[in-house]
């Protein structure tokens, strides 16, 4: 299970989104923007474990990558 991340681990002029429920566990929707401000990732948390689809671009705005997850674990075709 995955805790929230403390602000020396995403890096000086990055900013994250993320919420915890009741235990501490990262919950709900996850975004990380780098220094410009530009979406980096996007995903959700479900009680600590990756769910749903993680979405992963470059510094330059593009697509780089699509990770399907299931409870935690990658799931269908990456």
């Amino acid at each position: 299970m995955i805790k929230p991340p403390g602000p020396a681990v995403v890096g000086a002029g990055t900013s994250f989104k993320l919420r915890a429920d009741a235990t501490g566990y990262a919950h709900g929707v996850y975004e990380l923007r780098g220094q410009d401000g530009r979406l980096r990732v996007q995903g959700a948390f479900n009680r600590g474990l990756r769910t749903s689809s993680f979405l992963y671009w470059n510094s330059n705005g593009i697509r780089v990558a699509h990770l399907p997850y299931d409870e935690g674990a990658i799931s269908g075709t990456v």
